[in-house]
């Protein structure tokens, strides 16, 4: 198992060889996944902010030579070819699709847009992108409506006493900031909330330490007992759980929910995970 990271994590930690790569602020960017998402068309392009230390790699030239490597013979000069023909390459790949795009943009056009383009408002593509006999968009498939009743006798469950849903924190960014004092500093982040109903029925006590169980395991964490979750509801942020990452300052922040989050709990009908709305039962921590 090879991992690529600058520090050591969680996942890290289980790696043969761990490969560091170039910080973000040492690599350029062009926003392709969430530009899909956009309300209003924009390009922007993101030069690097700090030059490329001797011998640093990107994410794609480690991943190209370990592809070269991978699939051809393990000659010293094949890494150092794939390198030299491969410069900017990723520049390259995004000008081509920008000038070959509705636009008709270059790249070097977005360095005079350093907040980014704007491209107008969205315009009607339907008969660019449905494709079917009667040109309309088929929203109930055959396939979909024989699982019908399947699924709706899974809503129609009972539901469990108590479930339990995450949170996320602006400060912790998922998981990235945990290991910088100045955003982990003040009252701890990585609490259970829950209602004070709840909390009555199970003897918890504010700012008590509980222990959440699950079919897939248990966790302690200390709990915030507050209106600010309904009856029936707890809530316990992701991202945390550091402790066996080897980061001195995240590992003593609070535990995480990934351990009690049954990865055999899935949907019935397209089979995604449930991350959320997971049965837990919570119990004082015995002192």
């Amino acid at each position: 198992m090879v991992s690529i990271d600058f520090y050591m994590n969680e996942t890290c930690r289980r790696a043969h060889l761990v490969l560091p790569p170039t910080h973000i602020f040492e690599s350029g960017n062009y926003e392709l996944v969430l530009g899909a998402f956009a309300v209003r068309p924009f390009a922007r392009y993101s030069p690097p902010i700090l030059p490329l230390p001797a011998g640093a790699r990107d994410d794609w030239e480690i991943l190209s030579e370990l592809a070269a490597r991978i699939v051809g013979p393990n000659h010293p000069w094949l890494g150092e070819w794939v390198r030299r023909r491969g410069a900017r390459a990723p520049e390259a790949v995004i000008d081509l699709l920008l000038r070959t795009g509705r636009h008709g943009l270059r790249l070097k056009d977005l360095s005079q847009h350093p907040h980014g383009k704007d491209l107008g408002p969205l315009v009607p593509a339907m008969q660019e992108r449905v494709h079917t006999e009667d040109r309309r968009v088929h929203l109930a498939p055959a396939v979909f409506l024989a699982e019908l009743p399947r699924l709706e006798r899974w809503v129609d469950a009972p539901p469990a006493p108590l479930v339990l849903i995450g949170r996320r924190h602006l400060r912790s960014n998922n998981s990235w900031m945990h290991n910088l004092r100045p955003l982990v500093k003040g009252p701890s982040r990585a609490q259970l909330l829950m209602h004070p109903l709840d909390a009555t029925a199970r003897g918890v006590v504010a700012r008590s330490r509980v222990r959440v169980r699950s079919s897939a395991g248990e966790v302690d964490v200390d709990v915030e007992v507050t209106d600010s979750v309904r009856p029936g509801v707890v809530s316990m942020p992701h991202g945390f759980g550091h402790e066996a990452g080897g980061l001195r300052l995240a590992a003593n922040l609070g535990p995480s929910v990934n351990a009690i989050t049954d990865d055999q709990t899935v949907e019935p009908v397209l089979g995604n995970s449930i991350l959320s709305g997971v049965p837990v039962k919570v119990e004082p921590v015995p002192t």
